[in-house]
């Protein structure tokens, strides 16, 4: 998932490696913050840290994350129904369904290269499926998310008792 927020891009760490990964096959260019960040060698995905958050600030990063398809908008989705997004995750699985039956249905040898691509959509929107049935567990309380720290109440909190600490000491003064 992606969260857009103060001019940054939170985009959780499993996303991350699937960008990884379809950057074999991604056309754009990733831009340096993207590639300094999850291509180096010190990043690794594993299965406790794969929901925490990395942050992005750089125009060319947030604009590349706003133009991922199969990673999900957290705020544009969670804004949605329970009807809404089960309708978003059945045409998901429509349009897998698709892919599959249109690559069976072609007649004559097929390139080992459109079987790739094939399973690489496939796999990309399999992606895009689970993040929609975590929000959707989300909703029905099933599933809790965790969000930057950033993101969360105990932070504002503790930024307005900072900034009214700090209101207080400047007055005393």
């Amino acid at each position: 998932m992606k969260i857009f927020r103060n001019h940054k891009v939170y985009v959780q760490n499993k996303d991350l490696s699937k960008i990884m990964y379809a950057s074999i096959h991604y056309r754009e260019g990733i831009p340096q913050e993207v590639i300094s960040k999850a291509f180096t060698g010190s990043f690794k995905v594993t299965p406790e840290n794969m929901d925490e958050y990395t942050t992005f600030e750089d125009n060319d990063s947030i604009r590349f994350f706003k133009r991922m398809p199969y990673i999900i908008d957290y705020d544009k989705i969670r804004k949605l129904s329970e009807n809404e997004i089960i309708s978003i995750i059945k045409a998901t699985m429509d349009r897998i369904s698709y892919i599959c039956s249109s690559l069976n249905r072609k007649r004559g040898p097929k390139k080992l290269s459109e079987y790739y691509e094939a399973l690489d959509k496939i796999d990309l929107l399999e992606h895009k499926f689970f993040a929609l049935r975590t929000i959707l567990w989300e909703r029905q309380g099933t599933f809790k998310n965790v969000l930057p720290y950033e993101l969360t109440d105990a932070y504002r909190l503790r930024m307005a008792f900072n900034r009214r600490r700090n209101t207080v000491s400047q007055n005393n003064y």
